[in-house]
């Protein structure tokens, strides 16, 4: 009997054993959950939560604070094995993907880490109310990752934006050499916290490398790109491209047009380098068909009527007629008179034919000929022509497109469209414009309105649409950036608008951009030359030109703000190099960077109802003055040069009496360059670092409080607050 009682009590004891070995792990692994959920605050009965986040494997997020706008501020890291270039933060009541993400410009490298600030999309809430959820990065290369999970308390009613370390409030900064190909961008920032919200930058054209060709049908227009190998789908009403027709089948697309339901659309490298003819539905944008011939040689443009279509081959002096019924070539037109032909439209029984090097001039003429007998009854010549290459026709006028404003040979940097009075054979007016680039070609009219395709045109040159008006015979509009950044400086807001100088660009230019919808519009004339600052006020711009004028050493040029042209122009002897300019009631303050033909520099006053100078402000405190911000009484003047080191300094004057009231801020500025003033707080940027950086100012005390670093930060020049 004991020893069988011994043994019950072995079996039992091993049955224990075995229980804890196989549920251990199971229990163990729930009790690590119930922690986390603790932590997390899930057991509160008060549904008040501890501010906590825990990260996904690879990232980091910390010290979340949650306000009862739904602006949640966290510790962002990066625990991975390859850099991050975070563009958009989100939040999710749920594990789910969030279906908006708050725009930040964040780039993160190995084992780094920062505080960031951004609106979670929530509603709002009080004071000592909870969020539970997910937090979720966008990165710019599509991809969504989990940052975490995050439990957050609203503890404070304060909005982003409202005075903390480093002041209140959305700052633009001009970086001269930032952006895409280093060509200049602007940053937004949250002074606040430091965190960069987005970039406007010069993004390169939906029509990238050379658009040729464009045909319209009904409320939209599609595009033939040369090397891009693909077709735009543009909305004329909206003026958006929708969508994007590609194809393997591509291979340097030219000309375009419409029959029905169908896009005819040339391929010049198509059948071995022959050219050939796609044919796509434009309801699906698939290739349903194809035309390929031993006829075609480079073919260059096509225009349709009717059952019809007419085909340009430019290398072999010849026009191809084409049956859409059948899609079956069904003959060709030959003339003498053919001299490398281009454009092609048809209106009525006439074609209309471009040659590139006809004409008395050799520089192109127009060819009209007759389609029920297909031969040339007619041609106009005239010393407009500049190697003509698209053609529209618009009741009884004729738009053509020259390849350039000027013979082979000229110094034409820029292309323009000639009109052409049908009945009358002869050439009654022109369209130019510094938007219409050499290479202008594809050319469609809808109604009083017409579309061009500039191939060398948009941002870095890889084309874009400028809108004309056929009545007023201007362009006004543009599809696609109009231009590139071209190293701004100053800036400064008016309303929803931004207006940028460029001085280190010397292309005679400023820059105005929508701050709604980012879009850079480039304002070229004669009287700019080498802008350096501009301020606005009243309906005008005023702009420092450090060179031109009278006198040759600068002068202000006045631009109405409605419609960029000039409207007055401040000349004087004074002038030498004017840098910065700052309006204040009816007076205009003007720094020169070499004042009286010194090297120190003064301050010009100007009435601004009379234009005239009316002081002229001399002191050893101004070295090397680059800008000018007015607030209040105080005019704030940015050194490049003076104070510590010689590496600059801040200057303010009491513009009430004309007396300085300190000798400078001094600090290793680094060659200061321009100042914008918000509440008790100045901020200065700086070049000479690399990458730049701002500097805070308290200006009660006239003292550094902090400075702002960030790798976005290239070659910072302008700032101003929206």
């Amino acid at each position: 009997m004991h020893k069988n009682k011994i043994k019950k009590k072995e079996v039992h004891g091993q049955s224990a054993m075995e229980y804890l070995m196989t549920y251990g792990w199971s229990i163990l692994i729930v009790a690590i959950a119930l922690v986390a959920l603790f932590e997390l605050g899930y057991f509160n009965a008060n549904n008040f939560s501890p501010s906590a986040c825990l990260s996904q494997v690879g990232f980091l997020c910390t010290n979340p604070i949650l306000n009862s706008t739904g602006n949640l501020t966290l510790t962002v890291g990066n625990n991975g094995g390859q850099d991050l270039v975070i563009t958009g933060l989100g939040c999710s009541n749920s594990s789910t993907v969030p279906t908006t993400y708050s725009p930040v410009l964040l780039t993160l490298g190995q084992a780094q880490s920062k505080q960031i600030t951004f609106e979670c999309q929530l509603n709002s809430q009080s004071i000592g109310s909870s969020f539970k959820g997910s937090l979720w990065l966008q990165l710019n290369n599509g991809q969504q990752e989990m940052l975490g999970t995050v439990s957050a308390t609203a503890s404070t009613g304060t909005p982003v934006g409202q005075p903390g370390s480093n002041g209140n409030g959305i700052f633009y900064l001009v970086n001269t050499e930032g952006g895409n190909s280093d060509f200049g961008n602007i940053i937004k920032i949250n002074i606040n916290n430091g965190t960069i919200l987005s970039a406007i930058d010069s993004q390169k054209s939906p029509f990238d490398d050379d658009p040729v060709g464009i045909a319209l049908s009904g409320s939209y227009a599609y595009v033939s790109n040369k090397y891009g190998e693909n077709i735009p789908v543009i909305n004329i009403n909206t003026n958006q491209v929708i969508n994007n027709i590609t194809s393997s089948s591509f291979g340097n697309l030219y000309g375009i047009a419409m029959s029905g339901n169908y896009i005819y659309v040339l391929n010049r490298y198509g059948n071995q380098g022959a050219g050939n003819i796609l044919i796509i539905n434009k309801a699906t944008n698939q290739i349903v068909n194809s035309i390929s011939s031993s006829s075609f040689h480079y073919p260059f443009s096509i225009a349709t009527s009717n059952q019809y279509s007419y085909v340009v081959n430019r290398l072999a002096d010849n026009v191809i007629i084409l049956n859409n019924e059948t899609n079956t070539i069904i003959g060709s037109i030959t003339s003498p008179f053919f001299d490398s032909p281009t454009g092609i439209a048809v209106s009525g029984n006439y074609a209309y034919l471009l040659n590139s090097n006809g004409g008395s001039e050799s520089t192109g003429n127009l060819l009209i000929i007759n389609t029920a007998t297909n031969t040339v009854v007619n041609s106009i010549s005239s010393p407009d022509f500049y190697y003509p290459d698209g053609i529209s026709i618009s009741g009884q006028y004729a738009y053509v497109s020259n390849f350039q404003s000027g013979p082979s040979g000229s110094s034409a940097t820029t292309s323009n469209i000639i009109i052409i009075n049908i009945p009358t054979n002869t050439v009654v007016g022109s369209i130019s414009s510094n938007s219409l680039t050499v290479g202008s070609t594809g050319i469609a009219i809808s109604g009083n309105t017409g579309y061009i395709a500039n191939i060398n045109g948009g941002s870095y040159n890889t084309g874009n649409i400028l809108i004309f008006n056929t009545q007023s015979n201007s362009i006004f509009g543009n599809i696609g950036p109009l231009d590139q950044l071209n190293s701004p400086t100053s800036i400064t807001i008016e309303g929803s608008t931004a207006y940028l100088s460029g001085s280190f660009a010397d292309n005679n230019n400023i820059y105005v951009i929508n701050l709604l919808n980012n879009n850079i519009k480039t304002i070229e004339s004669s009287f700019l030359d080498d802008t350096m600052s501009i301020a606005s006020d009243n309906g005008n711009l005023y702009v420092t030109n450090y060179k031109g004028g009278t006198y040759g050493d600068g002068n202000v040029i006045i631009l109405n703000s409605s419609t960029y042209t000039p409207v007055n122009s401040i000349d004087s002897q004074l002038f030498f190099n004017p840098t910065g300019v700052a309006i204040s009631g009816q007076y205009m303050y003007v720094l020169n960077q070499y004042g009286n033909g010194g090297t120190n520099g003064n301050l010009l006053i100007i009435n601004t109802k009379t234009n005239q100078i009316i002081k002229s402000i001399d002191s050893q405190l101004f070295q090397n003055p680059i800008s000018i911000t007015i607030n209040s009484n105080y005019a704030y003047i940015v050194n490049q040069y003076g104070g510590i080191s010689n590496s600059g300094n801040i200057i303010i004057m009491n513009i009430s009496t004309d007396q300085f009231t300190n000798n400078g801020i001094s600090s290793p500025f680094f060659s200061p360059k321009q100042i914008v003033i918000s509440g008790t707080y100045g901020y200065v940027t700086t070049t000479s670092t690399n990458p730049g950086n701002i500097v805070i100012i308290n200006t009660t005390t006239d003292q550094i409080i902090n400075s702002l670093t960030e790798n976005y930060f290239d070659f910072p020049f302008g700032i101003t607050s929206s």
